[in-house]
């Protein structure tokens, strides 16, 4: 699944957001998400995470990743 296809990036003031069990396979399309401080990716098919995945969340406190395929982190 593609976290693209959600259209994320119009819900600019979203502060949590809770995407388990959806089978998302890539972190992506969450540039317009300035405010968001936590982000629940749990039990997805996540395998990498670049060093731009969660570059415009400066504001992020709790990410949750349990669960997923993590094989790469590339900083």
């Amino acid at each position: 699944s593609n976290m693209a296809n959600l259209q994320l990036s119009r819900l600019t003031n979203l502060k949590a957001l809770f995407l388990q069990d959806n089978d998302i396979s890539q972190v992506e399309g969450l540039e317009g998400l300035q405010q968001l401080r936590e982000l629940v990716l749990n039990r997805n098919r996540i395998k990498t995470l670049n060093k731009n995945s969660f570059a415009a969340q400066i504001l992020l406190l709790e990410l949750h990743l349990a669960e997923n395929r993590i094989r790469e982190l590339n900083h």
